[in-house]
């Protein structure tokens, strides 16, 4: 297990925060979902997975699920996963999200929560509208139940849009981020704090 997130820590999966997860290895985010899933509630408890960038991996979680439970086809039926190809269908899906009113304390992780954000044929000022927009989404999913969100950096040629990584960061109740080394940039040493 990463020593970067305790998987039993019960503020990880709390009601009412929002969890930003930086530049954190997709095979945690795996294990992250395959617990989650294994330790649900109730029967009517699921984990819901919008995946943005295509890296949720069904294989992995079920193999790490069967190491954990004997009951592992029911904890595989507790995942449900969007996956959206542009921002408008991401905004889409969390709409969807609130509208359908998951039970409460069921999870939800987004993987590459800013991806579709970054993407160079969106203007900055459209990706930041999109992103308050999620960001108030975000918001009121959270209180219904837990919400965790993964990110990266933006690509080196999109330094400009660090800014929405800054706006995610600052209105989340808790950042997680991987150690830096000093050479790293500013930006990321910050998020330690």
């Amino acid at each position: 297990m990463s020593n970067l997130i305790s998987l039993s820590n019960p503020a990880l999966l709390t009601r009412g925060k929002i969890t930003v997860l930086v530049s954190v290895d997709t095979d945690v985010v795996h294990q992250l979902i395959a617990w989650a899933a294994g330790h649900t509630d109730s029967a009517d408890c699921t984990v819901t997975v919008i995946d943005c960038r295509c890296s949720f991996n069904a294989t992995r979680v079920l193999e790490l699920i069967h190491l954990e439970h004997i009951y592992f086809k029911q904890a595989m039926d507790n995942i449900q996963v969007s996956r959206p190809f542009t921002a408008y269908q991401y905004q889409a899906s969390t709409n969807n999200l609130l509208q359908k009113r998951p039970p409460p304390n069921s999870p939800i992780v987004i993987m590459s929560a800013l991806h579709l954000l970054y993407d160079d044929n969106i203007q900055l000022g459209e990706s930041m509208r999109l992103l308050r927009c999620l960001l108030a989404d975000f918001q009121r999913l959270c209180q219904r139940a837990p919400l965790i969100l993964t990110v990266a950096l933006p690509p080196a040629d999109m330094k400009a849009k660090l800014c929405l990584l800054n706006a995610l960061t600052t209105m989340a109740d808790q950042v997680i981020a991987p150690e830096t080394s000093v050479q790293q940039a500013p930006f990321q040493q910050r998020l330690l704090i």
